[in-house]
């Protein structure tokens, strides 16, 4: 019988709270303004800084890839020369690595740049 009681009155004031809920609900979606942005964003100095930031941060991972890759390449290369055949087949796989990690690389790079470019309205020239 107790049971039943507690059942009944947790029903009743799930019920207020629901219709509480219901009625800020209401208020909040009828006092809701609605506000269009400008261009305003574009013209600031945060944008134009982070844009700057990120054109010479696309400059600067393809240059460091493109040197760093080439520096392994010929310390990998003067590695084969010394090397029995043996480990000839190891380095030439290293280098196959390097290789096809610069490309990930700068693919990765240029992907980005396609899609900022479209957040940006503009493209990222290198």
């Amino acid at each position: 019988m107790k049971l039943q009681k507690i059942s009944q009155k947790l029903r009743q004031g799930f019920s207020k709270i629901r219709g509480i809920y219901f009625y800020v609900l209401c208020l909040t979606l009828l006092k809701t303004k609605v506000v269009f942005a400008t261009n305003k964003i574009e013209q600031s100095k945060a944008y134009t800084g982070t844009v700057a930031l990120i054109k010479d941060a696309f400059r600067a991972i393809q240059l460091i890839d493109i040197l760093a890759g080439v520096v392994i390449i010929l310390i990998l290369l003067g590695k084969k020369q010394m090397e029995d055949e043996v480990d000839s087949k190891a380095t030439k796989k290293k280098i196959r690595a390097v290789v096809i990690t610069m490309v990930v690389i700068i693919l990765i790079v240029e992907l980005l740049n396609l899609i900022l470019g479209y957040y940006t309205n503009q493209t990222i020239q290198m």
